[in-house]
């Protein structure tokens, strides 16, 4: 299935002229690595070309002489905003017994293994020993291949002041671009506030939540950003 994929991609760069996501990887001729094996540098760069919020999945594999493939980073989900543009430097290690012959590197952007949105390739040229057809030891990836870009950890900072009257401000923080939906439900579960529901951007954020016309009692914020769920407890005194 890879090796149809990397087919795919070598097709796909020659008659694609447009798509949601760009992605080129840097350099663009053939890498000649010695019967020793050893280290080589790459930089994938990736632009959203619209302006609207796209998801996908990222990853990359390597086609060995033989035609089989194997992931250097298994599928990845991402999202960017419009018109968004990034590049990230990778190193990759080529081990001293991988057999002689012509592997493609291949990083690709799209819903994995059923779309490409877009992709790239690089030729490794390895010089030397025959190896052993099957051994596929050592090969590493080393760098930040898009994982900044991941929705973690994002966190309900804080609410103050707490207990409040009428009104608290809400603080919570995103580690990746992500949609961000933020109610207040009182204590038998109902929504009395409806404070965040779209995209943000990665960063510090802030609302406020006016509880003007609520009695007082004990309420809960939840906040929901990507997969991540948070509630933070309040306090209303009046």
């Amino acid at each position: 299935m890879k090796a149809f994929l990397a087919l795919v991609c070598i097709l796909m760069i020659a008659t694609l002229s447009w798509a949601q996501l760009d992605l080129e990887i840097t350099p663009d001729t053939p890498v000649n690595i010695p019967e020793t094996g050893g280290w080589f540098d790459l930089l994938l760069s990736l632009e959203n070309t619209t302006a609207a919020p796209v998801s996908f999945e990222a990853w990359i594999d390597v086609e060995l002489p033989w035609g089989f493939s194997i992931f250097l980073k298994t599928p990845i989900e991402l999202t960017v905003p419009g018109g968004f543009i990034t590049s990230h430097e990778l190193e990759v290690y080529v081990p001293s017994f991988a057999p002689a012959g012509e592997y493609r590197l291949t990083a690709g952007v799209g819903d994995y293994p059923s779309t490409i949105i877009d992709c790239d390739s690089l030729i490794i040229i390895k010089a030397g020993t025959d190896g052993l057809a099957g051994d596929l030891r050592g090969w590493q990836i080393s760098g930040d291949f898009f994982t900044s870009l991941q929705p973690q950890a994002e966190r309900l900072v804080e609410a103050f002041p707490n207990p409040f009257n009428p009104t608290t401000t809400l603080h919570y923080q995103l580690t990746a671009f992500s949609p961000v939906n933020l109610k207040v439900y009182d204590s038998a579960g109902r929504e009395v506030a409806a404070l965040v529901d779209g995209w943000r951007e990665a960063g510090s954020h802030e609302v406020t939540f006016d509880a003007s016309l609520l009695p007082s009692g004990t309420y809960f914020a939840r906040l929901t950003a990507g997969e991540v769920t948070q509630v933070q407890k309040l306090i209303l005194l009046k």
